[in-house]
């Protein structure tokens, strides 16, 4: 603002002594974003004859209005329906930028002496910055702490960065640190915020990381690696045990499913003929079982014949 001030204060003397007034203003813009070029002109309105609006890049210049042309808005396929031009013609705006709208826009106001009243905008369009990451590149423990090298980054390779680093305790405000995307750090307190701050003249991002998490990670990730075990084994267990339940339970269904043996009911018999001896034929063996001449007397014995048992093992 103070640039700017004096830059309007020498263009007034200049233009005092009748010279041509020209301010160079810097504009920075965020790509996809607009940027807005405003000048309020050093001559009487009522004696302003024409208003020129110009865009010039690499030795190239493009007319964008003209007021001494019918019509006054002549615009270039490169700005096509992405400008705004405020009714006194003194307030250019561009939206929806590309890299290719970064260049110099000049106005230049003329009165009827040909008096000319001039402004020059250098707009740079910049990239958005990508979301900033801490990381630790050396760390020495120590009885109070540690001693510990930060790196901050950004993944990309966007150019005109810059990068500066604060600090606070818990619930205070942030003090400034040091600049650079590296540095140094001795904390006194485990209650201690680091914040990264990395910005380009049109966009800023920012990211912190608190000291008691650099400094004692092998607590913290000793009680992890205690839980992971525990849970490892549990599951392992619990797996287990419906393993073997799940065995049990399959050879219980196949013992029941098996075919019993069931026992040979089939009636089996024979026929037994006997007939008495007569005395003059006793000690005679020939005729046991056999067909005698004399009476015989049939009987018939009947029994169950069944296949044994098997002994259960």
């Amino acid at each position: 603002m103070k640039l700017e001030i004096l830059l309007a204060f020498v263009a007034l003397m200049l233009f005092s002594l009748g010279g041509e007034a020209n301010i160079l203003v810097q504009k920075s813009a965020l790509l996809h974003g607009s940027v807005t070029m405003s000048y309020s002109p050093l001559l009487k309105m009522g004696t302003i004859q024409s208003i020129t609006w110009r865009f010039d890049k690499n030795n190239k210049r493009t007319l964008i209005l003209d007021t001494t042309r019918k019509p006054h808005f002549i615009y270039d396929s490169q700005f096509k329906d992405r400008l705004q031009i405020s009714d006194n013609l003194f307030t250019l705006t561009i939206m929806d930028l590309t890299m290719e709208d970064s260049g110099v826009y000049n106005i230049d106001c003329t009165d009827t002496t040909g008096k000319v009243d001039s402004s020059t905008f250098n707009v740079t369009v910049y990239e958005p910055i990508p979301n900033p990451i801490i990381r630790t590149h050396f760390k020495v423990r120590t009885t109070d702490g540690c001693n510990v090298t930060l790196h901050c980054s950004v993944p990309s390779n966007t150019s005109d960065l810059s990068y500066t680093w604060k600090y606070r305790l818990q619930g205070s405000e942030y003090q400034p640190y040091n600049n650079g995307s590296t540095v140094q750090i001795s904390p006194d307190h485990q209650d201690m915020e680091f914040l990264c701050i990395v910005q380009n003249p049109a966009d800023q991002k920012n990211v912190s990381t608190q000291v008691q998490k650099i400094c004692m990670p092998t607590a913290t990730s000793g009680i992890r690696s205690y839980i992971s075990t525990i849970m490892v084994f549990l599951i392992s267990l619990i797996i287990l045990l419906l393993g073997v339940s799940v065995y049990c339970f399959w050879k219980k269904y196949r013992k029941t499913k098996e075919p019993k043996e069931t026992p040979n009911e089939e009636l089996n018999y024979i026929e037994v003929t006997t007939h008495p001896r007569e005395a003059n034929q006793v000690g005679n063996e020939n005729y046991i079982g056999l067909p005698s001449p004399q009476k015989t007397k049939a009987e018939t014995v009947y029994t169950m014949l069944q296949h044994p048992r098997a002994k259960n093992t």
